[in-house]
């Protein structure tokens, strides 16, 4: 009886240790699949977050990224703070929106949270960033 519950033991540790292994932590959220791109690879293979980038860094990897400053968002100093407060609010909850009355803001947040979303793997959430700026697009 006590060789099978040591053996009982031991199985239950081997397999509590090879779970995170198999990965059976948070890949997202909402209605998320894991799907990882190459930019969620990239995250996946240097751990490193983007708020961990200073703010003219942060700015230079999502330029590079793609990402295109709407018409009337030309304050660069704003564009700073608002990309990294926001970039920070987006690793903690990647279904978070961004509410301002400016429509350049809107669009400059929607077209960072596609670029963030995407850099973390959660291609689903960025895709609906995406639609909403198609969306936006089509209202102009």
């Amino acid at each position: 009886m006590k060789r099978n519950l040591g053996r009982v033991l031991i199985a239950l540790i081997i397999v509590a240790l090879l779970l995170p292994t198999f990965g059976c932590g948070r890949q997202g959220s909402g209605n998320n699949t894991g799907n990882r791109n190459t930019a969620g690879e990239r995250y996946k293979d240097t751990n490193k977050k983007l708020s961990e980038y200073s703010p003219e860094e942060l700015m230079e990897y999502l330029l590079d990224a793609g990402l295109e400053i709407p018409e009337g968002c030309d304050i660069p100093e704003i564009n700073l703070k608002m990309v990294s407060h926001y970039v920070q609010e987006l690793e903690k909850d990647p279904d978070r929106g961004y509410v301002t009355n400016m429509r350049c803001y809107h669009e400059l947040a929607l077209r960072v949270k596609v670029i963030v979303d995407r850099y973390y793997g959660y291609d689903d959430i960025a895709q609906q960033a995406q639609d909403m700026l198609d969306e936006l697009a089509k209202q102009q």
